[in-house]
């Protein structure tokens, strides 16, 4: 009962409960190995591989000491119990270990992936914004050039414009040129920025 009860609480005290096991399973090998039954060795191996799975390596082999020193220490009659006993222990140790490995591989692959997507997502985002921003500047440049190009020519093709509208169609087309230097600068500045981000 003191090798299998215990397992009950295994969710939240397993420390606890793999050191309560473990006890149980060595005291019963030691004062006489029939003691330790199916269900004794089955909860070891399983608190063993939980253990492994759950914490570190040095844990697992903390946990698997005692069963070291008591193979090497028993008499010659409990000694083979206790090495297969210590077989046992290593093997779901080792069974443990490696599945806590793999689960840790496998979460760092996903971050790997999950990071590379988010990375795909906002560079595919940066793009559109350049092209959205291209096609923007071409279409308001066109009209403004068009506004340019339109108050100089009716400031020169009208003969009898008075001086002060003269002046006026001379600023509206200083404006759109002023206007088409700076949206080539914004965009200028605006490509920059997205190839150093």
């Amino acid at each position: 009962l003191l090798a299998t009860l215990p397992l009950v609480f295994w969710r939240t005290r397993l420390p606890w409960v793999a050191g309560v096991v473990s006890f149980a399973s060595l005291v019963a090998v030691a004062s006489n190995p029939t003691l330790l039954t199916l269900s004794g060795i089955t909860a070891q191996l399983v608190v063993v591989y939980l253990v492994a799975n759950r914490y570190r390596r040095r844990w697992s082999v903390l946990l698997a000491a005692p069963f070291l020193v008591a193979a090497v220490a028993w008499s010659d009659e409990d000694s083979l119990a206790g090495v297969m006993l210590l077989v046992l222990v290593v093997a779901a140790q080792v069974l443990g270990d490696s599945r806590r490995q793999r689960s840790q591989a496998i979460a760092e692959r996903d971050a790997t992936r999950h990071a590379m997507a988010e990375t795909q997502r906002d560079q595919v985002i940066m793009e559109e914004r350049a092209r959205i921003a291209r096609e923007l500047h071409d279409v308001v440049a066109h009209h403004v050039s068009v506004i340019a190009v339109q108050a100089e020519t009716a400031r020169l093709t009208t003969p009898d414009m008075p001086e002060e509208g003269k002046e006026r169609l001379a600023a509206i087309g200083q404006t759109a040129r002023n206007s088409l230097t700076e949206l080539r600068r914004l965009l200028l500045e605006g490509a920059a920025d997205a190839t150093q981000g």
